[in-house]
């Protein structure tokens, strides 16, 4: 389903007047992030339910170790052009709706 076919209550969404809003990179970027599979049993999501589950201090640095090892890996794969390709990467994790705040008034 894409994003400017959704019906929420604020009304519809249409994409063309969300990217509007947006610099063309962070466009970029959020076409990118819907296309993205997210697996719940991974370190990320698994972290994002770091009080629902009661995660220790441990058990969350040990998540966040594996999601770095699992990053340098990726990039390992690359070419040196394509890592010249990719997309600027901030140095922290951010939600989507943290990258595009103006997303929450919207949805």
């Amino acid at each position: 389903m894409k994003l400017s076919n959704i019906n929420r209550k604020k009304g519809e969404i249409n994409m063309a007047n969300i990217e509007k809003e947006l610099t063309p990179q962070m466009a970029e970027r959020m076409r990118l992030l819907m296309r993205v599979p997210i697996f719940l049993d991974a370190p990320c999501p698994i972290f994002a339910q770091a009080e629902k589950l009661g995660l220790s201090d441990e058990q969350k640095k040990k998540l966040v170790e594996i999601e770095n090892e699992a990053r340098a890996k990726a990039r390992a794969v690359l070419t040196s052009e394509q890592q010249a390709k990719r997309l600027d990467v901030p140095e922290k994790p951010v939600t989507m709706m943290d990258t595009y705040p103006a997303l929450k008034t919207m949805l």
